[in-house]
């Protein structure tokens, strides 16, 4: 499944090494990273990240993100700014007070019910793999895990669930990972991020940010096996299967694939 790293602040940060890809051969370690954003990491965090001698960081945020809460500086690390999702589908406004508002609202619309939470991911999912802006990007993405110059990288959005989470479906799957230990590892953000969940929303509460019940934000924050299925099906009925969804909707070639397991699998 992989395996969580132990950071004080960084409660989503691992690794993907031990996974079995293809031909039985495994994910090697120290390679390549999966995380949340890292704007809270303590100095404690940042050495370990220092240890973990990355070649690149890659950062999935919208540019606002970026600018609001940014990556640490790290030596010798080639920080990537490359956003996933546009403007229009992150409900970014270009300007802090406006998104504040707007993620305001966002919250109190997902608090309502269980059902509009979900739905409202179901086409976030279904966009993200159908969105020609947000295919541009994780082609760009594949295609720098492949670069020669690129070694030890680590990816990262906010949470490290939606944006990083299928930034590391993806991987997995070019890398021939099992389908079920691709969705484990996708689920397992709920296990990392339950403290954080259960503060964030104990927030939330307390600022009448929404007045539903809990569950219906949680289930706006966490990973849930209808997400990464509609994924999935969205790309069966675009594509008819995922190793074409892998040439025609993100554009890699086979010479690609075949350089990437090369690479990271031993």
């Amino acid at each position: 499944m992989g395996k969580k790293l132990q950071f004080e602040k960084l409660n989503n940060t691992r690794e993907l090494g031990g996974l079995v890809g293809a031909d039985g051969k495994s994910i090697r370690s120290d390679s390549l990273y999966r995380s949340g954003h890292l704007f809270f990491a303590s100095e404690k965090d940042i050495e370990g990240i220092m240890g973990l001698n990355l070649s690149h960081i890659i950062d999935l945020r919208s540019p606002m993100e970026q600018k609001q809460r940014p990556d640490p500086e790290i030596e010798s690390v080639h920080h990537v700014s490359l956003p996933a999702v546009t403007d229009e589908l992150s409900g970014i406004t270009r300007d802090e007070e406006s998104d504040a508002h707007a993620s305001e609202m966002l919250i109190s619309r997902m608090s309502a019910d269980k059902e509009t939470a979900i739905n409202y991911m179901v086409d976030l999912y279904e966009n993200l793999v159908s969105n020609d802006y947000c295919l541009s990007q994780y082609h760009k993405f594949i295609n720098l895990l492949a670069d020669d110059n690129t070694n030890k990288v680590l990816w990262h959005c906010t949470a490290g669930k939606d944006r990083a989470g299928l930034a590391t479906v993806f991987t997995l799957e070019i890398l021939g990972v099992n389908r079920d230990d691709i969705i484990d590892n996708y689920l397992e953000t709920n296990v990392n991020l339950k403290e954080e969940i259960d503060e964030l929303v104990a927030m939330l509460r307390a600022k009448k940010f929404f007045t539903g019940d809990d569950e219906s934000i949680r289930t706006f924050f966490g990973a849930r096996p209808e997400y990464i299925q509609a994924m999935y099906k969205k790309v069966s009925e675009t594509h008819g299967n995922f190793q074409n969804f892998i040439k025609n909707g993100l554009g890699v070639t086979a010479e690609t694939v075949e350089k990437l397991r090369a690479k990271y699998l031993n």
